[in-house]
Parts: structure tokens; C-alpha cells; sequence
């Protein structure tokens, strides 16, 4: 049960800090990351949405211990055929050896060029201890909520949970 406990606030704790140099052109969907079929707190897998299929994708990542950047290995592409719409593609790519609750950074390059980087905190393990709050609405723009939001932007937790 606690592993499932962990896993479930895991979900929430992947914090993204990104700095982009991409045109709207290069991506339909900016990178963002997921948890993946089976949560790990070493793996993470990075996907985003683009229409251009004959770019040459790279995706990098490097932990906080480590000075060299690791090629991700497992670069996937679905291509998604919806009705009314141009065809776009999904690309998958794969994080490893994520060091549990660090900051790690990862960039995707188009073509020979850095178009996206970010840095990230890889999910816990269940070992390590984490931080959550739960709230109800904040989402009504006043000056309370602000406040709130910026309040609980502070605290720094692994996990939100709006009610």
C-alpha cells in the first residue's frame, strides 16, 4: 500500500522549468513529460506533437550528478490520423537512470539545433518523504486566490490537489 501511496502522489510531483527557443512552427504540442505505462521514479518519458515528419529528432537529458548529456535511445513516433484535422505525429522518447526526487535537465534538438530544453525533478521513491497541498477553488482570478496560488507556488510541493 505504501507503494501505491507513493505512486499516486508521484504522479503529481514532476516539476518542469523550461526555456524555449522554438517557433510555433517546430512543435503543435511544446515537450512535455509523463509518468509512463509502469511509474519508476528513475524513468520518465518525454512526448510532444509536431506536424513535420522529416526532422531529425535528438533528445538529451543529463542528471544532477552527471556532466555529459545521455541520448535517449528510445525515440517512438505514432502518426494520428483524426477526422476534420491535418495529420500530426506523437513522439515518445525515454528518460533513465533518473536520480529519485533530483532536478535533471533534458533539450530536444531539430535538425542539429537545441529548440527545447528544460529542467525537471525526477518523481520520489517511496522511501523519501514528500509534500502536498490540498486546496479547494483557487480558480476565480481574484486577488485571495492569487495570493493563495503564490502561497502554495512557495511552498515548493510534490504534489497539488484542487478541490
Amino acid at each position: 500500500m505504501k507503494y501505491l501511496t507513493a505512486i499516486y502522489f508521484s504522479l503529481f510531483s514532476i516539476t518542469v522549468h523550461s526555456q524555449i527557443s522554438n517557433t510555433d512552427a517546430d512543435f503543435l504540442v511544446k515537450p512535455y513529460l509523463q509518468i509512463g505505462p509502469k511509474p519508476n521514479p528513475e524513468k520518465l518519458q518525454l512526448l510532444w506533437h509536431s506536424v513535420d515528419e522529416s526532422a531529425q529528432w535528438v533528445v538529451e537529458y543529463k542528471t544532477g550528478s552527471g556532466n555529459n548529456w545521455i541520448k535517449s535511445e528510445e525515440l517512438t513516433s505514432t502518426k494520428i490520423f483524426v477526422a476534420g484535422i491535418a495529420p500530426f505525429i506523437i513522439y515518445n522518447a525515454s528518460f533513465h537512470s533518473l536520480l529519485p526526487g533530483t532536478l535533471f535537465m533534458y533539450r530536444v534538438s531539430k535538425n542539429g539545433k537545441i529548440i527545447f530544453s528544460a529542467e525537471a525533478k525526477a518523481l520520489k521513491s517511496a522511501e523519501q518523504s514528500y509534500r502536498f497541498v490540498v486546496s479547494g477553488d483557487i480558480g476565480t482570478g481574484t486577488n485571495t486566490a492569487k495570493k493563495i496560488a503564490y502561497q502554495i507556488y512557495k511552498s515548493n510541493p510534490d504534489m497539488v490537489t484542487i478541490a
